[in-house]
């Protein structure tokens, strides 16, 4: 199976988020839908929860509908028949859904003519889990180091560190941290060989 189940920035190398559209983006994404049935080479990706929208890391637009497509391989390395090592690599072909930045009207930022006596349009910033995209910008995070079987009153975690990151768990104040590994068959072996392991808030 070419396509991983979940693309995360310590992986992939989106170091400073996922970027698009001028943006940055988070870069915890999970696999949504095969699109090539026969060698699980290309695959349509979703944030983690698979929100409506999500906020860039700045605050300062909106991306509805965040999803992208991606084509996916798999090299393995072999020695004296068995696999030593193997690297993936994740190649977005196309981002869908749309971008919004926020506060400003349409177009603000194209605009050439205008009156410098006249108030700028404010730069409020988007909220996450808000449909106005004009309140306060998004918490930066409790930062509260959490561990397997803590439960975080409904705040998620940073995947790679298990840190509050501010970001709003679809299960509520259910939330309860857990550690995951991710394995991914090997068709070629038979058997399930690691991939990448963090935390995650569970219901």
């Amino acid at each position: 199976m070419a396509c991983p189940i979940g693309v995360h920035g310590g992986v992939f190398g989106w170091w400073f988020g996922y970027e698009h559209a001028g943006y940055e983006w988070t870069d915890d994404w999970q696999r949504d839908r095969i699109l090539d049935p026969v060698n699980y080479a290309k695959a349509e990706y979703v944030p983690e929860g698979d929100p409506d929208y999500i906020v860039s890391r700045d605050g300062r637009a909106r991306w509805r509908n965040p999803r992208f497509v991606a084509e996916c391989w798999i090299t393995e390395y072999w020695f004296l028949g068995r696999i030593i090592q193997s690297d993936s690599r994740v190649i977005v072909k196309a981002n869908l859904g749309s971008v919004e930045p926020c506060g400003r009207p349409q177009g603000w930022a194209e605009m050439i003519d205008y009156d410098p006596y006249e108030p700028e349009p404010p730069e409020s910033e988007c909220t996450p889990g808000e449909e106005n995209g004009d309140s306060d910008p998004p918490p930066p995070g409790s930062g509260t180091q959490f561990e397997p079987g803590d439960y975080t009153n409904g705040e998620t975690v940073d995947w790679n560190t298990g840190i509050g990151n501010g970001g709003i768990s679809v299960c509520g104040t259910a939330a309860v941290v857990e550690y995951i590994c991710i394995e991914i068959y090997n068709e070629f072996t038979g058997n399930w060989d690691p991939w990448e392991c963090g935390y995650a808030t569970t219901c």
